[in-house]
């Protein structure tokens, strides 16, 4: 059967609604009962063209915060409100949210890709490469009626400058190319759990980017899309909020667990640090538009496989795999049951 057909039929489904049903139509109810702003998936894709067609059909790319924002927003200081149906009427709710950075991302060029950079925007494009960086963040939601905590299903994105710890950037071409291709999939929740707080805590994101591989036909590298995970997951003891991040690689047979996330003053303290070089250009051949990676270097704490990870659920005696027990592995990581 054809991988994708089964993606889009049995394999697993994106559930793209709102979670209103535990609201009261009752007024008296209604100040007692949380409105959940929560898409969910119930199944993670398992092969590349499931990876490939859940990218594809997930509209959720990473939201560009503007230059001038706040790096982050910390303490529910944030403040959004949005047009929900209550009790069959349609009501605006305020949220209070924290925007909290999850994985920052760092890029460099080999000597030899800086030669071959346009002479009349190259000094500008290096200031961008080498000064800047992407913050990769997730929003955690407070109901205000109820005080719940939880996960927002959109990722979201900052552009950062090593020498400014106060405020965002702006956006490149280059860099909205880069966040385009991280795109939130839902909030993960197995089978038969009930909507909760609790609930909605782990995070799914695909990320898509382009790799450069050695041609044995020729001196130019074979440019292949490449789809990996990237996982929030958020532990919540009163009034401590903790997240948590992980991303796959080798085509999601390794499992990392990234360091503690705080902005970075220079490259080399980035959580991620891509070897790149660029493929397309616009504004007259002068800004890069697209880009490829030749190397990826990670600051992580941790590395499980996969296969460890399937035999720890195993163990366990959960109900299917790793992926099928997502928020319980992740936690048995966090925990240093599962090293």
């Amino acid at each position: 059967m054809n991988y994708v057909k089964r993606v889009l039929t049995m394999r697993w489904r994106l559930v793209f609604c709102l979670l209103f049903s535990f609201i009261s139509v009752a007024q008296a109810t209604r100040a007692e009962k949380p409105v959940w702003l929560a898409k969910v998936i119930r199944e993670l894709p398992r092969d590349e063209a499931a990876m490939a067609a859940a990218h594809k059909n997930s509209h959720d790319a990473a939201v560009q915060v503007s230059a001038g924002d706040p790096l982050q927003i910390v303490d529910f200081q944030g403040e959004t409100s949005y047009n929900v149906t209550v009790g069959g009427e349609k009501r605006q709710l305020p949220y209070r949210y924290c925007r909290l950075g999850a994985l920052s991302y760092g890029m460099q060029l080999t000597p030899e890709d800086r030669a071959t950079l346009p002479t009349i925007s190259k000094n500008r494009i290096l200031r961008k490469v080498n000064g800047n960086y992407i913050s990769l963040q997730l929003r955690v939601q407070r109901d205000e009626a109820t005080g719940n905590v939880y996960l927002y299903y959109k990722p979201f994105a900052v552009v950062g400058a090593y020498d400014d710890q106060e405020q965002s950037q702006e956006f490149s071409p280059l860099m909205e190319d880069s966040v385009r291709d991280v795109r939130g999939i839902g909030l993960f929740v197995k089978p038969g759990t009930s909507p909760s707080a609790e609930a909605f805590r782990t995070f799914v994101a695909i990320n898509k980017n382009t790799l450069a591989l050695d041609s044995p036909d020729s001196d130019e590298p074979v440019l292949k899309p490449h789809y990996e995970f990237f996982f929030g997951r958020l532990r919540v003891d009163g009034d401590d909020i903790q997240l948590h991040v992980f991303g796959t690689t080798h085509h999601r047979t390794q499992l990392n667990y990234f360091n503690t996330y705080s902005s970075p003053t220079e490259r080399k303290e980035c959580m991620m640090v891509s070897t790149i070089f660029f493929t397309e250009y616009t504004i007259a051949k002068q800004s890069p538009s697209k880009k490829a990676a030749r190397d990826v270097n990670l600051q992580r704490r941790g590395q499980i496989a996969l296969d460890d990870a399937h035999a720890f659920a195993a163990k366990k005696g959960y109900q299917g795999d790793a992926w099928d027990n997502l928020s319980e592995i992740l936690d048995a990581i966090i925990d240093g049951e599962l090293r």
